[in-house]
């Protein structure tokens, strides 16, 4: 089976404990190289590493889960974000290719926000979507998808194309 490296350059923000997540490649669990590249206070950078199978679909999706976020992770006093558990994607690498701003063209988050916290925020008069984009903060459980097709140089030129970049 033919595969890509794939490459995921992360900051990792948190107080108490680090966030947790999972990535998927075409809804099977991979296993990632984690490699640490700076730690200062409360913030991470990360590498993930890994090889992702290409099926015989044209479409392939990495979907990256964010999990076990609690109302502890995150601090506010006055008005004011003291501590918070989230993932930003920084840069997303398929076969050496740096996906730059095209990342931001090509995620999409869906956050898994408990009914009843969507309840009270429409009662509020504050309506939440069920997903935005770019998907590269992950401030709430939930996940981000990335879709792209292959070949990845085709999908590539597609993007320059369609983004006039």
């Amino acid at each position: 089976m033919k595969s890509i490296t794939v490459k995921f350059y992360l900051t990792l923000h948190y107080g108490r404990r680090r966030p947790t997540f999972k990535i998927m490649c075409n809804d099977v669990e991979v296993q990632v190289v984690e490699t640490q590249i700076e730690h200062i206070a409360n913030k991470e950078k990360i590498i993930l590493e890994f090889e992702f199978p290409i099926t015989s679909n044209p479409t392939q999706t990495i979907t990256f889960i964010h999990y076990g976020k609690t109302d502890d992770d995150l601090v506010i006093e006055n008005n004011q974000v003291l501590i918070d558990h989230y993932i930003k994607i920084e840069e997303v690498e398929l076969d050496d290719i740096q996906l730059g701003n095209n990342l931001l063209y090509s995620t999409v988050f869906y956050h898994a926000m408990p009914d009843i916290w969507v309840k009270d925020m429409l009662e509020l008069g504050i309506k939440i979507d069920p997903s935005y984009a770019p998907g590269t903060e992950l401030k709430l459980n939930g996940r981000t998808e990335l879709s792209f097709k292959t070949p990845i140089w085709m999908w590539w030129c597609e993007l320059l194309q369609a983004y006039n970049i």
